[in-house]
């Protein structure tokens, strides 16, 4: 899909493939004891929560399709668990003191930073007419907390603490039982 969009030699900064991620809450620069804290909490809701099973959907772009800054893939939740896991994470960051995001939580996968406006309208314009069929969903088995870190060479990510998704016993299940 980057290949597919380049093509309109827009002046953008594509995500390695490697480094493509969904995000639920940016955090910014935390302390060892934050990074404790935090995990703690993640391990908790991540405890309450079945595996997720994940999907892309449309493309899109922030702030709107005519005047790109980010470009993005959204992805849809068939178990419907994420924007409750995304309003958990918020809930419980804000009671640690975490000021509340600014902006509304859009699960989505960041493509591209457009760094200028150069071909910015070509780069609409493929967003508008490209086809493309998204690939079947996937299984999400956990959560994990990343650290990022910004260079001249751009983004790299170590994972921090990887925390697995386990559904609250009897969730889920549909068989009978006998005594």
């Amino acid at each position: 899909m980057q290949c597919r969009l380049a093509a309109s030699q827009a002046d953008v900064s594509w995500v390695a493939v490697s480094n493509l991620h969904l995000t639920l809450r940016f955090l910014g620069e935390i302390t060892d004891a934050q990074r404790a804290e935090i995990t703690q909490v993640l391990e908790t809701l991540a405890r309450g929560i079945a595996p997720l099973r994940l999907r892309l959907s449309e493309l899109g772009s922030f702030p709107n399709a005519h005047a790109p800054r980010v470009v993005w893939v959204g992805v849809e939740d068939e178990t419907r668990q994420l924007p409750r896991l995304a309003a958990a994470v918020e809930q419980e960051l804000a009671a640690l003191g975490y000021s509340a995001r600014e902006e509304r939580f859009t699960a989505h996968v960041t493509l591209g930073r457009v760094r200028s406006p150069r071909h910015r309208d070509a780069l609409s314009r493929q967003l508008a007419e490209l086809a493309w069929t998204p690939p079947a969903a996937c299984d999400v088995p956990q959560l994990t907390l990343m650290r990022s870190v910004l260079s001249s060479a751009g983004s790299s990510y170590t994972p921090l603490a990887q925390l697995p998704f386990t559904p609250p016993l009897g969730a889920g299940f549909t068989g009978a039982t006998t005594a």
